[in-house]
This record gives C-alpha cells, structure tokens and sequence, in this order.
C-alpha cells in the first residue's frame, strides 16, 4: 500500500475537524453523535461509517469522503438543496421529539387522574394524597 492511501480515514476525519473547527476527536465525536471510542477504532482500522459521516457533514461530497480526493465541498447548488433537506429533516424530528415527550407527560398525568379517581371512589382522600396527585398535573 502506498504512504499516501494509508491512513485515509485519519487524513479525512482531520480535514473535516479543521473544516469543523473542531479541536479534538471528541468534539468530532460528539458531532457526530458518537462514542469517541468508535473514531478512535476508526481511525486504527483506517475505516470510516461513510453514511453516518455523509448524513452529519452537510455540504461534504460523498465522493471525497469515500476517497480523500477531489473537492471536498460539494457544488453550491447542491449544498443549498442538501441543507434544505437536512434543515426539514431536523425540524421534523425535533417536532417528533416534543411530540414524543408531550405523550409521556400525558400518559404520566392520565396515571394521576386515575389514581385520584380512584382514592375517591374509595374515599380515601386526604389533602396531603390529592396535593401530591395534582401537582404538575393538568385539569
């Protein structure tokens, strides 16, 4: 193997982390939403995960990150449509995320409404239990 094609994944990760202004391997890392001891393996078995890293890396030709050569930023045109598409696909998921956590609470309250209900029904009640119950509760 040449000197030059050895190492490819490290010349490429510290290419991306100066493009990033990204320090170290673990701000890399945690951009990319994972453990540093992944990139370190990466960097050891001179691989990379191309989808994660083209998924993360906004306006990064895939053909540069597969190589190491070429441009590595893709066309403007491109990277416009590109961000677009990332832009959508965040604000998706973070409405998807409040949506998810707006159900939990829900659901949690339901389990209060329940058990007040049901300490009624019972007559068990005290003001200490229905204080308890109803606190952070919607009504």
């Amino acid at each position: 193997m040449h000197k030059e094609n050895k190492n490819k994944a490290i010349q490429i990760i510290n290419k991306l982390k100066e493009y990033y202004n990204l320090k170290n391997d673990v701000d890399f890392a945690e951009y990319l939403g994972i453990p540093s001891t992944t990139l370190s393996s990466w960097k050891s078995r001179d691989s990379i995960d191309y989808d994660l890293v083209y998924s993360k890396c906004v306006g990064i030709d895939a053909n540069w990150i597969l190589t190491g050569a070429g441009n590595m930023l893709i066309s403007t045109r491109e990277n416009s449509q590109n961000s677009l598409l990332k832009m959508e696909d965040n604000i998706k998921n973070k409405y998807i995320l409040q949506l998810e956590n707006e159900n939990r609470r829900l659901l949690v309250d339901n389990e209060r409404k329940q058990e007040l209900i049901n300490l009624f029904i019972n007559g068990d009640i005290t003001t200490s239990k229905r204080k308890k119950l109803t606190k952070r509760m919607v009504i």
